[in-house]
């Protein structure tokens, strides 16, 4: 995947807060000009009621007037590697198993292929930390009077093209194209 050049279309021409895992395998996104800013964060994880967290977004949103900003999901390692850690009864790979069990007339069923799994998993992960960017007040508001974009961006499966699954509150899956 060429990183930059697969968010180029996204980042268009205006002011841009991309915030990633800030994966080593990612090229430099610092490669844009000065109106994109990146905030990376470890494993692509933003953490609720978290104060340096809340700074770095009141900042480049109200203060450097961002107009857009751009969630990437978190590399598909550090994604695992953090879902496997996770054992919060909210958790996703919890959530998937219990509503997919119903459908499973024995334990040692598969449902999904791994690939399909991680790929459901990933986009509810990505929509699930840009409903918490939502939550931010001075965002919201930026939203509601039309100064702000929030948007979600995955990899897709078969092709590593980053495609878009959540915007301004309104989200979206990518699994008819998967099948």
């Amino acid at each position: 995947m060429n990183y930059i050049r697969d968010l180029k279309p996204h980042i268009g021409s205006e002011k841009t807060l991309v915030i990633s895992d800030g994966d080593p395998h990612k090229e430099n996104i610092h490669a844009f000009v000065d109106s994109v800013f990146v905030f990376n964060i470890p494993q692509g994880m933003l953490l609720p009621y978290d104060r340096h967290q809340h700074e770095i977004l009141m900042h480049h949103v109200c203060d450097k007037e961002c107009s857009q900003i751009i969630y990437t999901a978190p590399s598909q390692a550090a994604f695992l590697k953090n879902l496997e850690n996770s054992g919060s009864p909210r958790s996703l790979h919890l959530a998937i198993k219990f509503h997919l069990g119903v459908l499973l007339r024995k334990k040692e069923d598969r449902i999904l292929r791994d690939a399909i799994r991680n790929q459901i998993l990933l986009e509810l992960y990505t929509i699930e930390q840009c409903k918490l960017l939502m939550n931010y007040f001075f965002i919201r508001k930026k939203i509601d009077h039309g100064e702000l974009n929030v948007k979600g961006l995955v990899p897709q499966m078969s092709s590593d093209r980053l495609i878009s699954i959540f915007l301004n509150g309104i989200h979206y899956n990518n699994l008819l194209t998967m099948n």
